[in-house]
């Protein structure tokens, strides 16, 4: 009667195997699918996330107020040139690292800008006009509250 008892335990361990690898088999098919798709989908959200990036890289900063837009919109980027911007500097008595300051940017960038080896952005473009509108005394006030925000 043992080798009975064993035998149907040894048949009913094959016949749940045997039913467990089938629905085993359909869940790893299942799965398999399901993370080509996860990973089809990851590739598709970095390639949007790098179009994005690259599509506000050169988007324009909105102008804050309607007279910053005349301003901006009246003097377009192609009149900027090396010489405005060491004039606008010189008009305001700074530095190039002042003037990076005010222009929230690296005095590097100024440098480049200054020698024709670069040309700014137009995020840059617009902070640069509205320094344009800056007397000495207002840029050396804005400077000094710069400096005193980052103290």
């Amino acid at each position: 009667m043992a080798n009975f008892t064993d035998a149907l335990k040894a048949e009913i361990a094959r016949l749940v195997r045997k039913e467990t690898k089938t629905e085993f088999e359909r869940l790893r098919k299942l799965s398999a699918s399901h993370r080509s798709e996860i990973a089809g989908l990851k590739r598709d959200i970095k390639s949007l996330q790098s179009q994005v990036k690259a599509l506000t890289k050169f988007r324009p900063a909105a102008p804050t107020s309607p007279m910053a837009a005349a301003n901006v919109l009246s003097k377009p980027a192609r009149n900027f040139g090396p010489q405005t911007l060491i004039a606008l500097r010189k008009k305001l008595g700074v530095s190039q690292e002042g003037m990076a300051l005010l222009l929230e940017c690296s005095a590097l960038s100024i440098g480049r800008w200054e020698a024709g080896k670069a040309v700014p952005r137009r995020a840059q473009l617009t902070r640069i006009v509205k320094a344009l509108d800056l007397s000495k005394e207002s840029a050396a006030a804005h400077l000094e509250q710069i400096k005193q925000s980052k103290a």
